[in-house]
């Protein structure tokens, strides 16, 4: 989103959820990755954590996978506001 000029506002969700439509991600990588940030919340705002072995391996994959599909994009073009 952010390659395209564009930020969520307070929904975070919503980058996970349009990574097929932005990168071609998997439904079911980002749908570890979004898994994974709400546990990241859970545990810095909650103090609870426990680590799943299996999830851990799927998140290093989908990781992997969406740093590929980000690194093919190129830099972050620069997008300045228009002037009236």
């Amino acid at each position: 989103m952010r390659w395209h000029g564009y930020r969520p506002a307070n929904k975070r969700y919503v980058v996970f959820q349009v990574l097929g439509n932005t990168l071609g991600i998997e439904r079911e990588d980002w749908r570890v990755l979004d898994k994974c940030h709400r546990i990241r919340n859970a545990f810095e705002y909650d103090g609870s954590f426990d680590v799943d072995e299996q999830l851990l391996s799927d998140l290093i994959e989908a990781t992997e996978k969406t740093k590929t599909a980000v690194e093919k994009l190129g830099p972050i073009p620069v997008h300045r506001k228009k002037e009236k």
